[in-house]
C-alpha cells in the first residue's frame, strides 16, 4: 500500500509503519534542539519557517511568470494558495 499517491515513495507495511523513507541522520538532534527551545521561542521559529516558504513560494511564482506586476503576482500567489486550502470540496 502506497502513503503518497503522488509518488513519494514511501511504502506502509501490514504493521502500519513506513517503510522507503530516506535516511534522516541528523532527526534526533533536531528533535533535541526542538525540546531545548521554550514554547515561545518554538512559536515564533514556526512563524519564521512560515514566512521563509512563503517568500520561496512568491519568489517561484515571479521567476516562472516574470511579466506579472506585484499586484498579479500577490493575487495569483493568494489563488494558488486558496486552491490549496480547499481541496475538501
Amino acid at each position: 500500500m502506497t502513503a503518497s499517491p503522488a509518488g513519494g515513495g514511501v511504502d506502509i507495511d501490514r504493521m502500519g509503519r513506513m517503510t522507503g523513507l530516506k535516511p534522516r541522520p541528523n532527526h534526533a538532534v533536531y528533535l533535541r534542539t526542538l525540546r531545548r527551545m521554550s514554547p515561545e521561542a518554538r512559536l515564533r521559529k514556526a512563524f519564521e519557517l512560515s514566512a521563509f516558504a512563503r517568500s520561496l513560494f512568491r519568489a517561484g511564482l515571479a521567476r516562472r511568470f516574470p511579466g506579472l506586476s506585484e499586484p498579479e503576482l500577490d493575487r495569483l500567489a493568494r489563488d494558488r494558495l486558496e486552491r490549496c486550502h480547499n481541496r475538501r470540496s
